[in-house]
């Protein structure tokens, strides 16, 4: 078993990481390869393989199989139910309060700073829906919540922190991409009530799948707003 103490300093050492590369290198690709790829994939697949666990066992530990070792299909369902009505949100918002989204001009200039042109943004948006997010949610609702959450007495003060944790890092892509502070101040709350609704599915649920789609389909819903805008 992962000691608290390690699982903990994984916790606040990757959102300084990803926040360190949007503000520093200003580059999608390292926080694609670094976090994404190295923090939230890699680093938890080392640790269990280092401790001699089975990629069956670490695929329970991530929530993907359940206690038994099986497909909870179950779960895999109703994630996908609200995939789907996550996508449709942020297209439905654009429409209607289209002031809470960034213009063309300042969505390029923003990943632009990136180091994204538009020739690669579909790619990058790509990315953010097959790999990205269900990366962050292996790590976040996944080895993490099961080492610092699950194992605990308490729960809810553990799964808060890992929510404020995971938004805190949100804080720097929604304050470029967002048009104004307000747009950005009510942005980072919806990411943060997210964070605290997929936290609370994987405590009731004991599966990554509900949180692991739906952030998939809310990456997919504003993929599709860019695409839109960019035109």
């Amino acid at each position: 078993m992962l000691h608290h103490r390690p699982a903990w300093f994984a916790a606040l050492a990757a959102p300084v990481l990803a926040g360190a590369l949007l503000l520093g290198p200003r580059s999608a690709g390292a926080v694609f390869a670094l976090y994404h790829g190295a923090v939230c994939l890699l680093m938890p697949a080392l640790v269990a393989r280092s401790q001699g666990r089975s990629w069956r066992q670490h695929a329970r530990d991530l929530g993907l199989l359940d206690a038994q070792g099986r497909w909870p299909t179950a779960a895999i369902g109703a994630g996908l139910a609200a995939a789907a009505v996550l996508a449709a949100i942020p297209p439905v918002a654009c429409r209607a309060l289209p002031a809470l989204f960034p213009d063309p001009a300042h969505l390029l200039g923003t990943l632009a700073g990136w180091g994204l042109g538009r020739e690669q943004v579909p790619w990058a948006l790509g990315f953010l829906v097959l790999v990205g997010a269900p990366a962050e949610e292996l790590f976040w609702r996944g080895w993490l919540h099961t080492h610092l959450v699950h194992r605990r007495r308490r729960r809810w003060p553990a799964a808060a922190a890992l929510a404020a944790l995971f938004t805190s890092y949100h804080a720097v892509t929604l304050q470029a991409l967002a048009p104004t502070p307000a747009a950005a101040s009510l942005m980072l709350v919806a990411v943060l009530a997210a964070a605290a609704t997929w936290s609370w599915w994987r405590e009731r649920s004991g599966s990554v799948w509900p949180a692991l789609l739906t952030h998939a389909g809310a990456a997919l819903g504003y993929g599709l707003v860019a695409a839109a805008r960019l035109g």
